[in-house]
Formats: C-alpha cells, sequence, structure tokens
C-alpha cells in the first residue's frame, strides 16, 4: 500500500501511472492524513511524502496507533 502526500500525488501520476504501479503489486493507494491508518492487509507499506516536520509528524502518528 502506497500512502501519498496529497500534493504529490499530481506530480507522481506524470511519472508513474495507476497501471504502473498495480504491475508492481501496489494494492491500494490512500492519502496521508493523520490518525489511524485503514484496515488493509498487505505486506509493506510505503509512505510518499514531500521533506515537511509536519508529515513527518503525520508518518509517526499513523505508526504509533498502528502498534
Amino acid at each position: 500500500a502506497i500512502f501519498w502526500d496529497e500534493q504529490l500525488t499530481g506530480p507522481i501520476g506524470l511519472v508513474a501511472e495507476y497501471s504502473f504501479l498495480k504491475e508492481l503489486d501496489v494494492v491500494k493507494m490512500f492519502q496521508l492524513k493523520p490518525g489511524c491508518l485503514p484496515s488493509i492487509s498487505v505486506k509493506n507499506i510505503l509512505f510518499i511524502t514531500r521533506p515537511e516536520v509536519e508529515l513527518m509528524d503525520c508518518i509517526a502518528d499513523n505508526l504509533h496507533r498502528y502498534e
């Protein structure tokens, strides 16, 4: 599963289309938000964000609530 920084969804779509990501076994894609991660059954989770403290805090919040 990929969790995207909302600001990167468009620009990354110019480089890697959804169909290409599906070929790489990306099962689900979500917008990065604070709080609990959605209930999903995946082997790996990838966070793609800009290097901003606010976004790192959001990822930390997601992971702490997941444990």
